[in-house]
This record gives C-alpha cells, structure tokens and sequence, in this order.
C-alpha cells in the first residue's frame, strides 16, 4: 500500500502546474552521467644499437584509445535576469570520473648485425594516460528563458585536473633465432600536465515544480597534450646492452552526457 501512495505521491507532483518559474539567484544541484574519455597516441621507438652494434628499428603508431566511466557532480552558483529572457550568472562545480586510456603496440627485430651474430627480439610500447579522480570547475553561465520555464544555456570556463603520461616500452626475446635478451628490459616513463584546461558546455532546464528544475547538459574538456622523449642504454642480466630512444605524444580530452535536478532558492 504504501508503494503505491509513494506512486501517486511522485505522480502528483510531476503533474501538478508549476508557478511562474524563477532562474535567478543562488542554485545548487547534483548530476549524473556518462564520460567518454579518449586520448589520441602518437609513439615512436628508436632501437639504435646492441652488443655495442649499431642498427635501427622502428616502431610508429597512431591508435586513437577511449573508453567510458560514470560521472557524477555537485554543484552550485548565482545568476540573474535581465529582460525577462537574457540569463547570466556564475557556476562552481565539483565531479568525480574515473579516466584512465591504456594504449599497446609492438613491432619484432630480426636483423643480422654481423655475419656470425643474428637477433630476433620484440619492443612494445605501453602509454597509459590518467587523470585525478576529483577535479573542480569554474564556469560562466549564459542563457535564454523560453515559455517562462525553459532555460537553454551554454558553460565556458575552466576545468582543475593534472593529467600524467605513464607506461614502458619493453624489450623482450621474441621465441625465434639468437636474441640478446634473457627476458625483459624496461623503459620507465612519466610525464605530467598542467593543472588548468579550457571547458565548454551547452545544457537546458526545465522546472517542473516551484524552483525545481531537470536539467540536460553536454560538456567537453580538452586537457591539451603531454610527450615524452628519452634516450638510455639498459642491460639484461646476461650483461648485453640495447641504446634505445623512446617517443611518446597524446591528445587528451573528455565528453560528458549528464541529467540531474537543480533547486533554485
């Protein structure tokens, strides 16, 4: 019985005619939703020499990784009214997604260095880009009010968040031929960003109580590229060297689909 009363009780209150709505002054909300996150790779490896030998190997790759999370966010501001129709206010911002895009690709080695000594190796490249799972926003708020209840508005602003480039390129024996690895060599890499990146959105409301709002809004977040370069020599346990050079470059950025309710006061 009592589900049913909570039924009606919901129902009632999506049916019942709102009062004349009122977007301005100080709002607070809470949203959910999906974040596309990707990061664009471009890696190249350099092996320039073993056993002292110098030859050349070349991996090069453009893989463009995503993937998805949950997304959720609280957040709050103040804004006016002007005209009857023109919105303009501030909003502040806190959310919680987890980003982390993992990328692989690997190239083989079978190269004769001399007439007596053969090798046969694979090098894999694994760049992983992640983020800080809590991170704030600051965001101006523009926007237009339609049928008196209806606010459709765009964000610009600014996102708070240091992404960081990390993985290994790994050097190991490929099963085949004489190889000068006994197992495997790591190339450790990481490299971080900065902390402030360019955010947009486009987003609409519509209150369906007495400032109760559902609000819809799409953003995007461009944390701009990281790279790494690097050159080192390393040494397997049989005392047998590789001279490599290792470079890494991403594009990072995040798309998010979100719903959620808003109250005015």
């Amino acid at each position: 019985m009592k589900r049913y009363i909570s039924i009606f009780f919901i129902l009632g209150l999506l049916l019942t005619e709102p009062c004349k709505a009122e977007f301005g002054g100080v709002y607070f909300g809470q949203s959910f939703g999906n974040a596309h996150n990707k990061a664009n790779f471009s890696s190249e490896t350099n092996s320039v020499a073993v056993f002292g030998l110098p030859h050349t190997m070349t991996i090069s790759s453009q893989p463009k990784n995503d993937n998805e999370s949950f997304w959720g966010e609280i957040y709050g501001g103040y804004g006016c009214t002007y005209f009857s129709h023109l919105y303009v206010g501030l909003r502040v911002g806190a959310n919680l997604s987890y980003f982390d895009v993992k990328n692989r690709n690997s190239s083989s080695l079978s190269q004769a260095l001399t007439q007596d000594i053969s090798i046969s190796s694979t090098i894999t490249n694994h760049p992983e880009v992640k983020l800080w799972l809590p991170e704030a926003t600051f965001d101006q708020k523009i926007g237009w009010v339609f049928c008196q209840k209806t606010l459709v508005f765009g964000l610009v602003g600014f996102a708070v968040n240091r992404p960081s480039l990390k993985g290994s390129v790994v050097a190991s024996d490929s099963g085949s031929g004489d190889t000068p690895f006994d197992g495997e060599v790591n190339f450790s890499l990481r490299k971080k960003g900065q902390y402030i990146h360019f955010r947009c959105g486009v987003g609409l409301e519509y209150q369906f109580l007495c400032n109760w709002g559902l609000q819809f809004l799409y953003t995007h977040t461009n944390y701009g590229k990281l790279s790494y370069k690097g050159v080192d020599t390393y040494t397997d346990n049989s005392s047998v060297s590789l001279t490599a050079s290792t470079s890494i470059k991403t594009k990072i950025n995040k798309e998010v689909y979100s719903v959620g309710f808003v109250h005015y006061f």
